[in-house]
């Protein structure tokens, strides 16, 4: 709150106008009109005229047009301010701001995945066009990432996160296209279905007090504990019960909460040679294993979890950390570690082609 101002101020104005699109046009020699088209692409208009044409002064109509033009703007930047001060005053639940970044997500994961269905663009070389595709599988990827954590983030009622206070997300119905009576069944008494909701197309709309809501169909309309109805992004939050794997998740807040894999249809525990993801591999750490990548090149490379523990200090010429602990016993915390093809062992950091790797297996 401390960052937003208490008001809209004639420099605000000036500023924003400055960094708009300004034309005018002369009428019938007496008419002076002005367009601004702001930065968003929004326009607003002004007009200034004269009753006699041997009077029109091409100067002073475009300045009386412009300030007619900027006049209009006062209420809407106004509104934006206080749109702005009463959205950072609302709390919000960890798993509500997942489901809106994930909402964010799919709107530019669709964007990207239509310009890829069509034949590569001449002005797009090979080497660019490829790393397309990889950002794609990336951007799949965090989307399911996130599909995982929101279910996480929902079952744990009792997470600081969701505090008595907080406004959080209390159920969802999944919008078909189909069941447009349903959805509204579902909003009944609750703020965001407040004004006319109609069907145009295959969306549906919703107006309320907030403005007007737009879903589509595979979007999910959340529900919040303060009252509050949104849309979120299509496989949001399904109404199903959570997996068995999701729900070991919530409770014990890990990655993965098993050592058994998948192979051809049929689970078995995780043998040498089982492909995993980072998660897999990451709890099999914690349970004293040691995992390498697949794809590595370097010949008996594998990483490992070093648990806290203390360890003398290792004198230099300036005497770092000697005397600086009981016993000159330095205690670490708990961390990865690599052994390297050349046999030496150093702190490892994980990338972002290591955490979305699905050829992980036991060293």
């Amino acid at each position: 709150m401390a960052d937003l101002p208490n008001k809209v101020t004639k420099e605000d104005l000036e500023h924003l106008v400055a960094r708009s699109d300004i034309t005018y046009t002369n009428l019938a020699g007496t008419l002076t009109h002005c367009m601004v088209t702001l930065p968003c692409g929004y326009t607003v208009t002004g007009e200034s005229a004269c009753v006699d044409p041997a009077n029109y002064d091409k100067e002073l109509g475009e300045k009386y047009a412009l300030e007619q033009a900027v006049e209009k703007l006062w209420p809407l930047e106004g509104y934006l301010l206080a749109n702005d001060i009463y959205r950072a005053k609302q709390p919000t639940s960890y798993a509500s701001r997942m489901i809106f970044e994930q909402s964010d997500l799919r709107e530019k994961l669709d964007k990207l995945c239509d310009f890829l269905s069509k034949p590569q663009p001449s002005f797009i070389d090979d080497k660019e066009w490829a790393l397309l595709l990889d950002q794609r599988d990336y951007m799949s990827e965090y989307f399911n990432i996130l599909e995982i954590r929101i279910k996480i983030a929902l079952s744990k009622q009792d997470e600081p996160q969701l505090t008595q206070d907080a406004p959080h997300v209390v159920d969802s119905i999944k919008f078909d296209g189909e069941n447009y009576d349903a959805v509204m069944e579902f909003m009944d008494g609750y703020s965001g279905a407040e004004g006319e909701s109609f069907l145009m197309g295959d969306d549906i709309y919703i107006s309320s007090s907030e403005g007007m809501h737009t879903g589509k169909v595979g979007d999910y309309v959340v529900k919040f504990s303060d009252g509050r109805i949104q849309f979120g992004g299509s496989n949001t939050i399904a109404p199903e019960p959570m997996l068995d794997e999701v729900a070991t998740l919530a409770s014990n807040g890990s990655l993965c909460d098993c050592t058994w894999v998948e192979v051809d249809g049929t689970e078995h525990p995780i043998e040498k040679g089982d492909h995993v993801d980072f998660g897999t591999a990451l709890h099999l750490m914690e349970l004293g294993e040691r995992v390498q990548r697949a794809g590595w090149n370097g010949k008996g490379m594998f990483i490992y979890i070093v648990p806290a523990a203390s360890y003398p200090a290792q004198r230099n010429a300036k005497g770092v950390l000697v005397g600086d602990y009981p016993n000159d016993m330095v205690p670490y915390s708990a961390y990865i570690a690599l052994k390297t093809a050349s046999g030496e062992v150093v702190p490892w950091t994980i990338s972002q082609s290591d955490a979305l790797a699905t050829d992980w297996c036991l060293a």
